[in-house]
């Protein structure tokens, strides 16, 4: 990454425009992360369909024994980078949690309490859902056919009406 912020503007439209030194920080640390976690989970579902090429698991780590170290310790650091994703997920969903509160009902500051409240639904659906699923496959396959319907048939028309409202103000 270019140490200097107006380094950044030479890169081209696509590359993001950080203007201080502590969001070049902050990029690196985000892009470091997210490379280490794309090489875990590659490593993790290359070894899969290499292992058992006709009839894998929807979840990879089942096909595996419960017996065997290193898919443990495979299950444990993929267990170790959710807990990590978990408050990053959290934070964004909260707050739109909120911004929809605050559309409904008019309300600007959302109060300590309501804002415990949402944490508490968001933390309790969470471990409910996971107590009630027990083929992270199933997940998947839902959480994948909900983003694609929603890349398919919402966001076109969400970027539409957004460039309408930036071209007519």
């Amino acid at each position: 990454l270019p140490a200097e912020p107006t380094d950044y503007h030479t890169l081209g439209p696509l590359v993001p425009k950080p203007y201080t030194y502590k969001l070049i920080g902050m990029l690196g640390a985000i892009l470091s992360a997210q490379s280490i976690i794309l090489l875990g989970y590659l490593a993790v579902g290359v070894a899969g369909y290499l292992a058992y090429p006709v009839n894998v698991s929807s979840n990879v780590l089942n096909s595996f024994g419960a017996d065997d170290v290193a898919i443990q310790v495979a299950r444990a650091v993929i267990g170790c980078v959710v807990l990590g994703h978990y408050p990053l997920n959290h934070h964004p969903a909260r707050k739109a949690w909120e911004d929809l509160v605050d559309a409904l009902f008019d309300v600007k500051q959302i109060s300590g309490w309501l804002s415990a409240v949402l944490t508490i639904v968001f933390v309790g659906s969470n471990v409910l859902a996971s107590l009630a699923v027990t083929d992270l496959g199933r997940v998947l396959h839902m959480i994948g056919g909900t983003a694609a319907s929603f890349m398919i048939f919402f966001l076109p028309g969400l970027l539409l009406m957004n460039a309408a409202i930036i071209k007519h103000t």
